[in-house]
């Protein structure tokens, strides 16, 4: 009997999720330097999940390609969030303004650094193998650095302007969280778990409508979506509905498909908890709503 490889569809969604969200940036695009900047980092999570999907399901391309293309992916999340911290840095003084500098430099010089890394290394057994223990620490790495900054974006950013950043913060806050606990898991154990890997390209569908949704509400990235207001009002109902059908969703495949879906549906409740709490402090606010709508 032939099995649906829950891997090849999970991240062959996020791919096109991506992809489609680089179409829209591209076609409303003002000419904004954000804009092109959240469209590259897009079109390249486009690419690393596509190139997932097909490893997946017909064994090509190389393991290698995929560890480089997960690495830039991080590599433009991480430069994205850094530009967009530069207009919040204070001007008074020359420390306060090159205050973020050293810390920029440092983050370069470790991507270049798991680049050639990986390019050393290309000759390993893959993100399954035993012995990986290098390769994982700096997938934690990269993920820690990322929640910095969102940590530093929203706390940077003015209190009148945080309603426009608080999806984009939520969204790519979770994937970072998400291979946070995916791979410190693996330096753990010494072996990325299976289901969990799976699970990580519905995480990650599900984070691009949070982002559309931050880019059609920040007028600095100057993208030109436009959506109407009552989006705003059912996006949080219909985005939990998500996050809780995905743990339904994923023991209706293990009855169709005889597969172990139990850490799956551990990390989609994992990501559901931590979203809710999140969301409820966005949308608990009584001044926020009424800013958003009004």
């Amino acid at each position: 009997m032939l099995t649906l490889p829950i891997s090849a569809l999970s991240y062959a969604a996020a791919s096109i999720g991506y992809f489609v969200l680089f179409i829209l940036l591209i076609t409303s695009w003002r000419g904004k330097f954000y804009g092109i900047l959240l469209a590259i980092a897009c079109i390249t999570s486009s690419l690393w999940a596509a190139n997932i999907s097909a490893k997946s399901y017909w064994g090509y391309p190389s393991i290698f390609s995929i560890e480089i293309l997960e690495i830039i992916k991080n590599l433009c999340w991480s430069l994205f969030l850094i530009i967009l911290l530069g207009p919040f840095q204070k001007k008074g003084n020359e420390s306060n303004a090159l205050k973020l500098k050293p810390s920029v430099i440092g983050v370069l010089l470790f991507y270049l650094v798991t680049i050639f890394a990986v390019i050393y290394s290309q000759d390993t057994k893959g993100v399954f193998s035993d012995g990986y223990q290098t390769d994982y620490l700096m997938s934690v790495i990269m993920p820690l650095i990322g929640m910095i900054l969102i940590e530093q974006y929203y706390r940077n950013t003015p209190v009148d302007l945080r309603w426009g950043i608080k999806f984009f913060c939520l969204g790519i806050g979770g994937f970072f969280v998400y291979d946070f606990f995916l791979f410190s898991d693996a330096l753990l154990l010494g072996r990325v778990n299976a289901d969990i890997w799976d699970a990580r390209g519905w995480v990650n569908l599900l984070i691009v409508p949070l982002v559309g949704l931050s880019a059609a509400r920040n007028p600095k990235w100057s993208v030109g979506i436009s959506l109407s207001r009552q989006i705003l009002l059912l996006v949080n109902v219909v985005w939990r509905c998500g996050l809780f059908a995905c743990d339904g969703g994923s023991r209706i495949l293990h009855q169709a498909f005889g597969r172990n879906m139990g850490n799956c549906s551990a990390a989609y409740i994992f990501v559901w908890c931590n979203s809710v709490a999140f969301s409820d402090f966005i949308f608990g606010n009584d001044a926020f709503m009424a800013q958003s709508i009004y």
